[in-house]
């Protein structure tokens, strides 16, 4: 929302060391970069665009400010333009997560591409499993790909026959169980699980904490 944007803004001129493109006054950290052996700085890009928010209907692939409240950009046209997002009840982009649809609700898959704005399903309800974003409420559950109801997310030593489903602590291994991930000094397996808790990694079959310093190239 452009009231977010107007309390949170960057400091750093262009041509300034940034990390990320909030700490820009232009929002825009070119040539930044991060793995998982940590960040390596970019550097602030000149301001795009100073017009501000871009208007319902007009281009905004140029401008870093964005849309208008109670709009976003859409891709579905080239170049692409800022649309009114849908109201609740109204039909959105599966994959658009909460940007298509208007504050407080939230684009629920029926499909793998299609949604309706509104409140994710609770537990018991009937769901759709999707690959990313929110298909239930709570996040304690998941969408079942069997019975395509939100339900509790399994606990290690559990059945995970879709390959998915299992509490977040745990991973779903390539035997159809849920296997809990390792902690510093664990083993693991990149492959077929376990792998690491947190920000650890799996470092030739063990989980460690990435190196300190990262190596900038």
């Amino acid at each position: 929302m452009q009231a977010c944007r107007e309390v949170v803004s960057g400091a750093v001129a262009a041509g300034g060391v940034c990390y990320s493109g909030e700490e820009c006054i232009s929002g825009d950290c070119g040539g930044e970069l991060c793995s998982g052996s940590g960040c390596c700085p970019g550097v602030c890009s000149p301001s795009a665009s100073s017009a501000g928010p871009v208007p319902i209907g007009s281009d905004c692939s140029q401008d870093i400010a964005g849309c208008v409240d109670g709009a976003f950009c859409s891709y579905s046209s080239m170049p692409p333009i800022c649309q009114a997002k849908a109201a609740a009840g109204q039909p959105c982009d599966a994959s658009s997560g909460s940007e298509e649809c208007v504050a407080g609700t939230y684009c629920v898959a029926s499909s793998a591409s299609t949604g309706t704005c509104g409140t994710p399903p609770a537990e018991g309800q009937t769901c759709y499993p999707v690959t990313s974003g929110i298909a239930c409420d709570s996040s304690l559950d998941f969408c079942d790909e069997g019975t395509l109801k939100c339900i509790r997310k399994i606990p290690p030593g559990g059945a995970c026959p879709w390959g998915v489903g299992c509490v977040d602590y745990a991973i779903c291994s390539s035997t159809g169980m849920c296997v809990a991930k390792g902690r510093a000094g664990d083993a693991c397996d990149e492959t077929n699980g376990p792998g690491c808790l947190g920000s650890l990694y799996c470092y030739s079959g063990t989980c460690a904490f990435p190196p300190a310093t990262p190596v900038c190239q």
